[in-house]
C-alpha cells in the first residue's frame, strides 16, 4: 500500500511540474484543487436553486410548451397516409433514472402513464384500425408502489410488500436499497436487468426489448 501511494504520488508530482510550466501558479489546476472544488460546489448549488425555482415541473405543461399532443398527430397521419402496412405502437415502458432527484418514483409512474395515455389517445384519433398500440410488460421497480400499482410480492423478512422484484438498472438498483433498506427487492428473478444503467438508468437492455417485443402480436393476428 505505501509503494501503491508513493507511486500514485509521483504521478501527481510530475503532472503539477508539468503544468507548472505551462501556467503560473495561480492558474495551475493541481495548485488550485480546493478553490476549485468550492467553485464548482456554489455553481452547482446556485443554478440547481435557480432551476427549482423557475423551471416548470408540471407534466401537461410540458407537453403542452413541445406541442406534444399535435406533433404526434400529425406523425401517426403521415404513417398511416404513406404506408399501407399495419403499424405497430409500442408505449412507454417505466423507468427510473438513477439520480432522479426531482421526482419520487411514483411521480415518474404517473407521467409514463400520462405520457402512453396521450400515445394511445392521439393514435385512435388518427386510426384505430390502421394503429394497434401495445403496453409494454411492467419494468419492476421493487418497491411499494400502491395504490398506483398493486404490491403483492415480498422478499423482505419483516413481510414488507412491493409491486415486484426490480428490473431498474443497477445503478437505480443500488440507490433503490439505499432509500428503502428494509423493503427493497433486487433483481430480475432471472438474467440481467431490463435497462441499462448508462444514460442515468432509462434505456432497455437487450433483455428488456426483449420481454418488450414479447408483447407485439404474431402477423396476422
Amino acid at each position: 500500500m505505501r509503494l501503491l501511494r508513493l507511486s500514485i504520488r509521483r504521478i501527481f508530482d510530475l503532472a503539477e511540474s508539468g503544468l507548472g510550466k505551462m501556467f503560473p501558479p495561480e492558474w495551475n489546476p493541481l495548485l488550485n484543487l480546493g478553490a476549485l472544488g468550492f467553485f464548482i460546489y456554489w455553481v452547482v448549488t446556485v443554478s440547481g436553486i435557480y432551476l427549482f425555482i423557475f423551471f416548470e415541473t408540471a407534466v401537461l405543461d410540458a407537453f403542452a410548451s413541445v406541442d406534444l399532443d399535435q406533433r404526434l398527430s400529425e406523425l401517426y397521419t403521415s404513417l398511416v397516409e404513406n404506408t399501407t402496412s399495419r403499424i405497430v405502437l409500442m408505449q412507454y415502458h417505466l423507468a427510473i433514472p438513477s439520480s432522479a432527484l426531482a421526482y419520487s418514483s411514483s411521480q415518474l409512474e404517473m407521467m409514463t402513464e400520462l405520457l402512453n395515455g396521450i400515445i394511445a389517445d392521439e393514435a385512435g384519433q388518427v386510426s384505430a384500425s390502421r394503429i394497434t398500440v401495445i403496453s409494454p410488460p411492467r419494468f419492476d421497480i421493487g418497491i411499494d408502489m400502491s395504490p398506483q400499482y398493486p404490491s403483492n410480492f415480498s422478499c423482505s423478512y419483516l413481510g414488507y410488500k412491493v409491486d415486484g422484484p426490480s428490473v431498474q438498472s443497477t445503478l437505480t438498483q443500488d440507490e433503490l436499497l439505499v432509500n428503502h433498506p428494509l423493503s427493497f427487492c433486487s433483481g430480475p428473478a432471472v438474467g440481467p436487468p431490463w435497462i441499462i444503467s448508462g444514460d442515468t438508468g432509462i434505456h432497455p437492455s437487450a433483455a428488456g426489448y426483449m420481454h418488450m417485443a414479447g408483447q407485439v402480436p404474431a402477423p396476422g393476428s
